[in-house]
């Protein structure tokens, strides 16, 4: 594309040309003559000056990777690519507005990191903005939240663990840790998933393992 544009000097012999950087590209200005008191032209020495300008892209970026896990798992992955501009890349981040941190992109982009997974607790992952090897810069505001949900404990008292014919109650208290779903087995072939079974009593006279599975977050953390 080839377009004439005229300046006019504002002091002396010096005239400023403004370029426009709202598109990327290379761009040639070719200074094609000089003109004094009202259009007389300068001599031809003065009309071969050129300078090139290079407006180079701003960097975009994607991130992804939130998710809820239990404490001390396999971790979360939060996935950065940089793109459209110049790599390698470096992407600021922050997180839960305490701690700031740089991640590096390899020469296609991509950068990847593993999110706090030894910790119980709600982690936001805030990119704060993308830059290219060239220092150009986007500023992003992107959040990715890692859940990290504590490992329940199964814990319960049972009372007496003799019971007898005559006295064939067993009083059950549960008391586990970081549970919000419960299945019992009482090992006679019944099952519960009541928070607390409060008075169990076994029908036929013999040998039982009682068990408790304790989980939360759906069932996925036990």
């Amino acid at each position: 594309d080839t377009s004439s544009l005229s300046v006019l000097s504002t002091s002396g012999n010096k005239a400023i040309v403004q370029h426009a950087n709202n598109a990327a590209g290379v761009y040639l200005y070719k200074l094609d003559s000089v003109s004094y008191d009202k259009g007389k032209t300068c001599g031809k020495k003065l009309q071969n000056d050129s300078i090139q300008i290079t407006v180079n892209p701003v960097p975009s970026a994607t991130f992804e990777g939130g998710a809820s896990i239990c404490k001390d798992s396999a971790g979360a992955v939060l996935i950065l690519k940089g793109s459209n501009a110049t790599s390698p890349y470096s992407f600021l981040l922050k997180v839960n507005d305490e701690h700031i941190m740089v991640l590096s992109s390899a020469n296609n982009g991509l950068v990847s990191y593993d999110a706090v997974n030894n910790k119980a607790g709600e982690f936001k992952y805030i990119l704060l903005k993308a830059t290219d090897s060239k220092g150009c810069v986007q500023q992003y505001n992107t959040t990715q939240t890692v859940k990290v949900y504590e490992n329940p404990m199964a814990l319960f008292n049972a009372d007496p663990v003799r019971a007898t014919v005559l006295e064939p109650f067993v009083n059950i208290v549960q008391e586990s840790l970081s549970a919000d779903n419960y299945l019992w087995d009482f090992g006679d072939g019944n099952k519960s998933i009541e928070t607390s079974p409060g008075t169990y009593q076994y029908q036929k006279a013999g040998r039982y393992q009682l068990k408790l599975l304790a989980t939360n977050f759906e069932g996925t953390c036990k």
